[in-house]
């Protein structure tokens, strides 16, 4: 990639909406809401924004980019938080105007989505099929294609991996303007360079996602522990026999006052976990809890709630919904993932949520990820048993950022030590050059490989790698 690229001007983004149908715009308005991402850290610099409606659109724009040896960064809803949706003196390519969603296959359970595809438009399809996708995130209204350049975990991980291990195939565009359609069995270096592959080497047009079939109803229980031990042993339990459809773990604080710290007297808490257990019935067969909690060591039973299947995916509504309207959207959203393995758990966790600010709420995560053949890009600790810890604030106030992002990169080490790796969809201002390296291990040289590869002039750029990279 030793091509020099060339700015963006105003005859050039004329030109390309000229040449190739697609609708530009580079007003104030649009090239600022395109300019942050759902993290507010990062601020980019978008010369316009291109809206395609169609997979040509998009390969005639990457021709056209790799022709004038201009920049572009892809698009969905933005909900990245550290910039990999974020153009820096490129073209922002938003495509949540691709959003169709095809009719399920029943016999093969597959469904073809395009990538601006919003997730709650996927489950509205396929319910109606009595089918649903393996792997859901919590937020609906992320897109596909932004879900799918970084992972995607949902509470069905520990039976099916992470999203990304359920993709059938795709069809991209790469960064030089080739059509290819990729699988495990077909172009698989591609399919590897795209799934989590931070949209650095081309742009996703449609993805099949495997689905299972869905039970009418589901009964979940709302568990309280303790002891941590005991805790991460059951999951690692439900997890291994299958026993359960969803699982959920998560991290409550009780504040218990103001403790004398180096830096003077700040709140802490005493931590317990909860656990969300739940099950997927024929409705009049919803397991007692005898039976389905049989072997679990939880310190109290909280509550007991029946849904339908079909509205189950949607609880997490109101949460964002609040988000919304409180105006926490526009703050700050450092949100900090690492994929650790199981046995350092016990020992580790209770030190990160030391060290986590009690600003950023409780919103803390644990769900297991069921072992799976993965993209090889998408790094996994070296043991088998594994687990994503997500610390997910609603929002922080700007006066409390620094120290939050200060005790994240203490979080990120103590992760990094125990064998974690990091999921690449938080906030990742850590990550240098030599930490890329260390992430990427000995597969480091592929992935820089890969780029050069599907995108030998470097067009693909985004404010998380700078441009060149």
């Amino acid at each position: 990639m030793n091509m020099k690229l060339n700015d963006w001007s105003e005859a050039a983004l004329r030109d390309l909406a000229k040449e190739t149908g697609v609708a530009v715009v580079w007003d104030d308005a649009n090239r600022a809401a395109a300019s942050e991402d759902y993290g507010h850290i990062v601020k980019g610099s978008p010369v316009g924004v291109a809206h395609p409606h169609a997979a040509a659109e998009i390969e005639k724009t990457l021709v056209f980019v790799n022709k004038r040896s201009l920049r572009l960064t892809g698009r969905g809803v933005g909900h990245s938080a550290s910039g990999h949706s974020i153009a820096v003196n490129a073209l922002t390519l938003d495509l949540s105007k691709m959003n169709h969603v095809e009719k399920p296959n029943k016999t093969a359970e597959t469904v073809v989505c395009e990538p601006g595809a919003r997730w709650r438009d996927v489950v509205a399809a396929t319910v109606a099929e009595k089918l649903i996708p393996r792997v859901l995130p919590l937020n609906l209204d992320l897109t596909v294609g932004g879900t799918l350049s970084v992972g995607g975990v949902g509470p069905t991980a520990h039976r099916f991996g992470p999203i990304i291990a359920n993709v059938v195939e795709m069809d991209v565009v790469t960064g030089d303007g080739r059509r290819m359609r990729c699988s495990f069995d077909r172009e698989r270096e591609l399919f590897d360079a795209m799934l989590a592959g931070l949209g650095r080497c081309g742009v996703m047009v449609s993805a099949t996602l495997a689905l299972r079939q869905l039970e009418p109803s589901v009964r979940t229980f709302y568990l309280l522990y303790d002891d941590i031990k005991a805790w991460i042993a059951d999951q690692r339990m439900l997890a291994q026999a299958g026993k359960c459809d969803h699982l959920e773990a998560f991290c409550t604080a009780s504040v218990q006052g103001l403790r004398k710290t180096p830096a003077g007297r700040r709140p802490f808490a005493h931590w317990f976990y909860g656990l969300y257990v739940s099950f997927e019935h024929e409705p009049g067969a919803a397991p007692e809890a005898s039976a389905a909690l049989a072997g679990l060591h939880y310190y109290r039973r909280i509550h007991v709630e029946d849904d339908d299947s079909a509205n189950f995916p949607a609880r997490y509504d109101p949460r964002f919904d609040m988000i919304r309207r409180t105006g926490a959207m526009q703050q700050p959203h450092p949100i900090f993932e690492c994929i650790l393995p199981v046995n350092v758990l016990a020992d580790l966790l209770p030190r990160v949520l030391d060290a986590l600010p009690l600003t950023l709420g409780d919103g803390h995560r644990l769900i297991f990820l069921a072992p799976r053949e993965l993209p090889r890009f998408f790094m996994t600790p070296s043991s088998r048993e594994a687990a994503i810890f997500a610390v997910l604030p609603t929002g922080v106030a700007p006066i409390f950022l620094d120290d939050t992002l200060k005790a994240l990169r203490a979080v990120h080490q103590m992760c990094i030590e125990a064998g974690g790796k990091r999921y690449l969809a938080g906030w990742l201002g850590m990550m240098d050059n030599t930490a890329w390296h260390a992430h990427y291990g000995e597969r480091y040289n592929e992935w820089i490989a890969a780029k050069q590869k599907f995108d030998p002039n470097g067009v693909l750029s985004s404010a998380l790698f700078g441009t060149g990279v």
